[in-house]
């Protein structure tokens, strides 16, 4: 009994495709040059859009706070 995929999606068109292809038969686009794995830029740009969302809201909460602290004296 095989547990491996049983389909692999083309990069650029999303065409659903038999994960034994090594290339897409609907763009022509090389399926194993285009691997899973996220470049280091990538990385720092999904780890920025984190830190930014997380960031924000603490900040805001922290400004918030110290108005509080300063208008309760």
């Amino acid at each position: 009994m095989s547990y491996g995929p049983t389909h692999q999606f083309c990069p650029k068109c999303s065409a659903m495709l038999p994960p034994q292809l090594m290339e897409c038969p609907r763009c022509g686009t090389d399926l194993m040059q285009t691997t899973g794995t996220i470049s280091g830029k990538e990385i720092f740009q999904i780890t920025g859009v984190v830190l930014l969302i997380t960031a924000v809201p603490l900040i805001l909460m922290l400004v918030i706070a110290g108005i509080c602290i300063a208008t309760a004296r």
